[in-house]
């Protein structure tokens, strides 16, 4: 019958829409790299950031000005959502957009949104990171950061 016939189909389109979710977690510097290197080789059509007033201080200084040049180099814009209270430590790069919240805090975690992916950085004198690749959460987040950016 043709239903029967459509099975195999049918079943493929299902599995097809379950996303692929998986948790890695990082640690140091080396992790830290790790995780900041996937954000660019996964070639994302944009790189959202909100969250930490402290990563500048914790990780090299050196090390984000290289990712920086090369996310410019490969032309991918970054939105950033942080606390006013950094504003005068922050210079604006190209391609990226800053949206400064008008009541200042502290803040020891970041949280970048890129394809399917959500990379959680805890900025501690020995930085962590988890990156969890769930198209569900990373479609949450986006509409979290996005209230933020509309606000």
């Amino acid at each position: 019958s043709k239903t029967k016939e459509s099975l195999p189909f049918l079943l493929s389109l299902y599995e097809s829409s379950e996303s692929n979710q998986e948790i890695y977690s990082f640690k140091g510097v080396s992790g830290i790299k790790s995780v900041l290197k996937d954000i660019l080789d996964s070639k994302p059509k944009e790189i959202l950031n909100f969250g930490s007033t402290k990563s500048i201080e914790t990780f090299s200084k050196l090390q984000i000005d290289i990712w920086e040049f090369r996310r410019i180099r490969e032309k991918i814009p970054m939105k950033i959502i942080t606390s006013k209270k950094v504003k005068q430590k922050i210079k604006k790069k190209n391609l990226q957009k800053i949206k400064f919240l008008e009541k200042p805090f502290d803040n020891f975690t970041s949280t970048i949104i890129y394809k399917n992916k959500v990379a959680i950085f805890i900025w501690t004198k020995e930085p962590l990171a988890t990156l969890i690749e769930s198209r569900e959460l990373a479609s949450s987040y986006k509409n979290y950061f996005n209230l933020l950016w509309n606000k």
